[in-house]
């Protein structure tokens, strides 16, 4: 997974498929989502932490953690969390 920075945030999702998790180290969904994410081959996922990068979270509306936003071409698709991680092929157990 691809830590993402306010300079690199554009880049990275610039092209093709692109998962971004909202997050903060302190988040239990966050730690706990972490792994499904990490299993996800078939997309480019990246991790903004909103303690680091509070402008990107601002930009971005991002209220609640974690937050995905799934990017095609640089263009939000959907955001969501265990919804689009089910959609998008991922194990979206919120139980576990």
């Amino acid at each position: 997974m691809i830590e993402l920075t306010e300079e690199t945030y554009k880049q990275e999702i610039a092209t093709g498929t692109v998962l971004v998790d909202f997050y903060a180290p302190w988040c239990g969904v966050c730690k706990m989502l972490k792994p499904k994410l990490e299993d996800l081959k078939h997309i480019k996922v990246c991790m903004a932490d909103v303690d680091k990068w509070p402008k990107i979270a601002v930009e971005h509306g991002i209220s609640n953690l974690p937050t995905l936003i799934l990017y095609q071409d640089g263009k939000e698709q959907k955001r969501g969390v265990f919804d689009l991680l089910k959609e998008i092929g991922g194990e979206a157990n919120e139980k576990e």
